[in-house]
Formats: C-alpha cells, sequence, structure tokens
C-alpha cells in the first residue's frame, strides 16, 4: 500500500508539467540576436533559461547546444548556440545524445539535444534520471521508516 502511494505522488507530479520545455537561448558570436559573452563554455549565463516560444503554432519539445569551431588567420573561432528544439532527428535520438559533423577541414560543429529542461547547459545530458530514481528511493525509505 505504500508502494502504490509513493507511485501516486511521483505520477501527480510528473502529470503536471508545462507544455514547453525551457532552455537556454542564446550565442556567442557577436551578430546574434540573442548575444551573450557568457554563453560560451565554460557556461554561465544561467539567466538566459526561458521557457521556449510558440514556433508555428508548435511547442518546441527539446533543447539544442550547437558548439561550431572554424580555423582563422587568427586562431580558432569557437561559436557556441543554446537554443530551444521543435523537430526532432529520429536517428539521431536512437544513436546519441550528440554527433559531430566537419564540412571542410577548416569547419567542425558539434550538435546536442536533449528533452529535460535547461538540459543544453552542458553537452552530455539526461539527469533527470538519475533525479528520479534518487526521489523514488528518498520516497520509499521514507514511508517504510513511518
Amino acid at each position: 500500500m505504500k508502494i502504490f502511494f509513493v507511485f501516486i505522488i511521483f505520477c501527480t507530479l510528473n502529470l503536471f508539467g508545462v507544455d514547453s520545455i525551457k532552455c537556454y537561448q542564446c550565442s556567442n558570436h557577436v551578430n546574434s540576436i540573442n548575444f551573450h559573452i557568457n554563453c560560451a563554455d565554460p557556461f554561465a549565463a544561467l539567466e538566459t533559461l526561458s521557457e521556449c516560444p510558440l514556433e508555428g503554432g508548435q511547442n518546441a519539445t527539446l533543447c539544442r547546444k550547437l558548439r561550431q569551431t572554424i580555423d582563422t588567420p587568427d586562431g580558432k573561432l569557437v561559436r557556441i548556440t543554446r537554443s530551444c528544439g521543435y523537430i526532432p532527428n529520429e536517428q539521431k535520438e536512437r544513436d546519441s545524445s550528440c554527433f559531430r559533423a566537419s564540412f571542410t577541414s577548416a569547419a567542425a560543429s558539434k550538435y546536442c539535444t536533449c528533452n529535460e529542461n535547461a538540459c543544453n547547459k552542458v553537452d552530455t545530458i539526461n539527469k533527470n534520471s538519475l533525479i528520479t530514481i534518487i526521489f523514488l528511493l528518498t520516497a520509499l525509505y521514507g514511508v517504510n521508516n513511518f
């Protein structure tokens, strides 16, 4: 009975989510609309977290982080963009949360997606599973000891 009670609480907490995901939205590229110098790694622009806007009447379903490295005569230029995503890449989702692409010998990109609030802070993403397990174990321990 106690386990059933914990299960009901857990399900109730997960039902009352928001329609759209919250993502960090910024870029360290000077000409970007969401320019923010602290968008680069190590990431410090925590105030750039906001709910993703509707795009074409559709809610965002994922967060993205794009890291572009470009060789220039002055050295490597690194551009990082964090944003909302609306159309998942089904094949990529099965393989990994990140993939790399090189268009020329002078330019490379790393593109990561995730589907949890505030998950585009870093490249590797999926902390909610661990948080959920810790919550359930704590709840089970608490229920069994009262």
